[in-house]
């Protein structure tokens, strides 16, 4: 009977699992994720978060669309007032104001300015969720309330254009014409939309100016862990201070000494 129970032990083969340590493949994951350091699946969280590509900014979005449409209104309409006068005689002509004359050209540039930043912007704002660089974009978001504000001034509203027969600059127009009071008034309507919808484009990029440098405050406050940080140049601040005591005592006995010997 021994022998038999000896040759039944040798007969069992060396690499099967004991009966106290028996697993399957299941559990040994199971004991894996249980094991695994808990730090690890918030850094994933983290790492996943952070990857994700950030949303269109939508208030410059918005922003940029209104700055696209009042310049391209404003340009059509300086265009087709401009162009209108051009066909004109110039008995029915209307004359322009000084102000007009003056402000007019500033306008058109600013339209042109603006539709050209907003087209730009736009465009990379569809494609990679960001707009231009933000120098040049600070700068004419700054630059054009400042020169349309300085250029609005000088003449009442509906005051563009008039029929008069003393105009020193060209011919007079006749005022007895009624060709150039119904063309005087198409042409206020024309100017009037292109100065409106111009003047508009002050709020608008003034706006967009406050916004785009409270990204940059926003960014510097990510960059510094929620605290703003200032760079301050590194170096060295020494003070020397000098305190003299002076014997009161001894002073007077010096000063009597050398009365003495005068």
């Amino acid at each position: 009977m021994s022998d038999q129970a000896e040759t039944e032990q040798s007969a069992t083969p060396e690499n099967a699992p004991l009966l106290g340590s028996s697993s399957t493949p299941a559990d040994e994951h199971a004991t894996d994720d249980q094991n695994a350091i808990p730090g690890n699946t918030d850094v994933e969280a983290d790492a996943r978060v952070v990857s994700r590509p950030e949303g269109r900014p939508k208030d410059i979005f918005i922003g940029t669309w209104l700055s696209l449409v009042l310049s391209a209104v404003g340009l059509a309409g300086f265009i087709a007032a401009f162009a209108f006068l051009g066909k004109l005689t110039i008995s029915e002509s209307p004359n322009l104001g000084w102000w007009t004359q003056y402000s007019a050209p500033w306008f058109t540039v600013m339209s042109v300015v603006a539709l050209t930043f907003a087209i730009f912007n736009l465009r990379l704002l569809y494609r990679k969720n960001k707009p231009m660089w933000l120098g040049p974009n600070l700068f004419v978001d700054m630059a054009i309330p400042l020169i349309l504000v300085s250029h609005t001034k000088g003449s009442p509203a509906g005051d563009w254009a008039y029929c008069s027969p003393h105009y020193p600059k060209r011919p007079p127009s006749n005022p007895y014409e009624p060709a150039c009071l119904d063309n005087a008034v198409t042409v206020n309507v024309l100017l009037g939309i292109a100065f409106g919808s111009t003047f508009l484009l002050a709020f608008v990029h003034l706006y967009l100016a406050i916004k785009r440098w409270i990204e940059v405050f926003r960014a510097r406050r990510r960059e510094g862990n929620g605290i703003t940080r200032f760079g301050i140049p590194s170096g060295q601040l020494s003070f020397k201070f000098t305190i003299k005591f002076l014997d009161q005592d001894g002073l007077r006995a010096r000063e009597d000494a050398s009365r003495a010997q005068e």
